[in-house]
């Protein structure tokens, strides 16, 4: 007890010895006209005055009510500036002294709260906010200035995950549609950054339909190979313990958006893949053309062969209309089940009809050779669709024939007809070659 006495003693003699120091320092700081900081018995003496005290820049972020909070605080900036001076005794055994961190922080805190209290509407009008309706954008320059400073201001600005996510879709549908100037390329690369690295300390509270467009909107960037692991991770996750959390365009955007950045994940393909099937037999009128072509493409493309989920997407296929099928869906389906070497007769033989109910304009030379091509590899001498493709490929330009397409029509045509080939086309193909 009285080596418990003795360190109280020493340590209250220690500050008043610097409170006193202070006080001259103030003192001769007004006699020259140097602004000093007030000793706390001086700012008591003068609460009567009428003057309106001004909080010094030292001392901001502080409480004046707490007298002891500003002697402790003394005390430890008085050890800071004397690294020579005299240290008080050590406590004994059994006595804890507060650090000064542990005590700065304390205070910290009262006075964070009390600030945040007196904080005025026009201070938090400051702070920049994300910009509404993304959608409305139609420059990436304006999109681009208008992100810039609300990025710059997170974390007071405050961006959700969902805003994240917008803002990287939008960038990247200008991107694609208007393409990037030079001057703005640095700019967009590092908001994209900034934005992906939100998004990554978004990923474990991220719902399936949200995960989708995440990926989506990274697909093709380098640089988030770590935002895709951690989205792989989160839905196979999901796809077990929250499956409810997707939807089959979900589904279909995750598996494409790997398979457009070239990543092989047959862990992610196979937990998705099932949840799919699933799908198929559950809730078969939620898929739409674009989906099944989406899914079975991403297979094409990674070359990832999993029989189940093409039987699932081919009975699916089977129920929808013509007339809810593009020229790119056609052509994505025939083109997948035969890169996959997945023969399904139904599905050829309802595709093959469902090609020629579609208007000629509606394809591109592209789609109507990979489609004829893929029938070809199957054997499959469907003569009305063959005459369609011919009357739609002589009906265009030779121009508008690249070599790949050119490559394609005389590789169908000399499987499926050989001889029998129509001179017009053959004359055509040459023309464009």
């Amino acid at each position: 007890a009285s080596q418990m006495k003795l360190a109280n003693r020493n340590e209250q003699q220690s500050i008043m010895e610097r409170e006193r120091l202070r006080e001259k320092l103030a003192l001769r700081g007004q006699v020259h006209g140097e602004s000093h900081i007030a000793p706390s018995n001086l700012r008591r003496s003068n609460k009567s005055s009428n003057t309106p005290k001004t909080p010094s820049s030292s001392n901001k972020g502080f409480k004046p009510s707490h007298p002891r909070g500003r002697q402790v605080r003394a005390a430890f900036r008085g050890q800071s500036r004397s690294p020579s001076a005299p240290r008080s005794p050590s406590p004994p055994k059994g006595v804890v002294v507060p650090s000064a961190p542990a005590v700065n922080k304390h205070i910290e805190d009262d006075a964070s709260s009390s600030s945040s209290s007196r904080s005025s509407p026009t201070q938090d009008l400051d702070v920049p906010s994300m910009p509404k309706g993304l959608s409305s954008f139609q420059s990436l320059g304006e999109l681009v200035t208008a992100l810039e400073p609300v990025v710059a201001a997170y974390p007071a600005a405050k961006i959700s995950g969902a805003d994240a996510v917008g803002a990287m879709n939008r960038i990247k549908r200008l991107q694609r549609k208007r393409g990037t100037e030079a001057a703005l390329y640095g700019r967009q690369a590092a908001l994209m950054k900034t934005l992906g690295a939100l998004v990554l300390g978004e990923m474990e509270r991220m719902p399936g339909k949200l995960l989708s467009l995440a990926v989506n909107a990274v697909a093709e960037t380098r640089g988030h190979g770590p935002l895709l692991e951690a989205a792989s991770r989160r839905a196979r996750w999901l796809a077990h313990e929250d499956p409810d959390s997707f939807d089959i365009q979900a589904v279909a955007v995750i598996l494409n958006g790997f398979a457009r950045a070239g990543i092989r994940d047959e862990e992610l393909f196979s937990a998705l893949g099932g949840l799919a099937c699933r799908m198929a037999v559950e809730v078969p009128e939620e898929f739409a053309a674009q989906s099944v072509s989406v899914v079975v493409n991403a297979l094409a493309k990674l070359r990832i062969k999993d029989v189940a989920l093409l039987n699932a997407m081919a009975q699916v296929a089977l129920t929808i209309k013509a007339s809810d099928f593009s020229a790119q869906s056609v052509a994505n389906i025939l083109n997948a089940y035969a890169r996959e070497d997945h023969h399904h007769k139904p599905l050829l033989a309802y595709m093959s009809s469902v090609l020629v109910q579609l208007p000629p304009e509606a394809y591109q030379s592209r789609h109507l050779s990979v489609s004829v091509n893929a029938l070809a590899k199957f054997g499959m001498r469907d003569e009305r669709a063959l005459k369609f493709v011919e009357e739609a490929v002589l009906a265009r330009s030779p121009a508008a024939l690249d070599v790949q397409a050119i490559a394609n029509l005389l590789n169908a045509y000399g499987k499926l007809l050989g001889a029998d080939t129509s001179l017009a086309l053959l004359d055509h193909l040459a023309a464009a070659i």
